[in-house]
């Protein structure tokens, strides 16, 4: 539980230092995000907190809202529209959320989790993808991702 806690702490304090950096400008990239309705789905939430930290009293259905509020933000700055599955602490079933963003005709849908490990090899990251042609798009986020929250990410002391 204490790594957890390490471990979460670290997400709460880094993830907003590193979103900046995930985005390219829009003169850097090949496409336009004007054209893009993206759904952010801040994970958890209501009464589903997600992995808790008691000592430091965070829920990371209230770090993954932050995060969605600030990469909205990111976003909508390059153009985009962004679209939220919830904007407080509200709940919704995994199928509303999904439904939610079909129903928007969203262009691409982001589920914002801080997972937490206690197994020190694993660091929690993921990308997820449905659809073979999604493959590409995971990786290439991933493979950012991961880098970054290596190289920014502070390592938690050993017990």
């Amino acid at each position: 539980m204490k790594r957890m806690a390490n471990i979460l702490l670290i997400l709460s304090l880094v993830t907003p230092l590193m979103v900046p950096s995930f985005l390219l400008p829009a003169s850097a990239s090949t496409a336009s995000l004007e054209t893009a309705l993206i759904c952010l789905d801040p994970g958890h939430g209501g009464a589903d907190p997600g992995a808790v930290n008691e000592a430091f009293g965070l829920h990371e259905s209230e770090i993954n809202l932050d995060v969605a509020y600030a990469l909205k933000a990111l976003l909508e700055g390059e153009g985009a529209k962004v679209i939220m599955t919830r904007y407080d602490d509200s709940y919704r079933t995994n199928a509303d959320r999904y439904t939610f963003c079909n129903d928007q005709q969203a262009t691409l849908l982001v589920s914002v989790h801080t997972n937490s490990t206690t197994t020190a090899s694993m660091d929690g990251s993921m990308g997820l993808y449905i659809h073979s042609d999604d493959r590409e798009l995971a990786q290439a986020i991933y493979d950012v991702i991961c880098p970054a929250l290596s190289a920014k990410a502070p390592v938690p002391e050993p017990y």
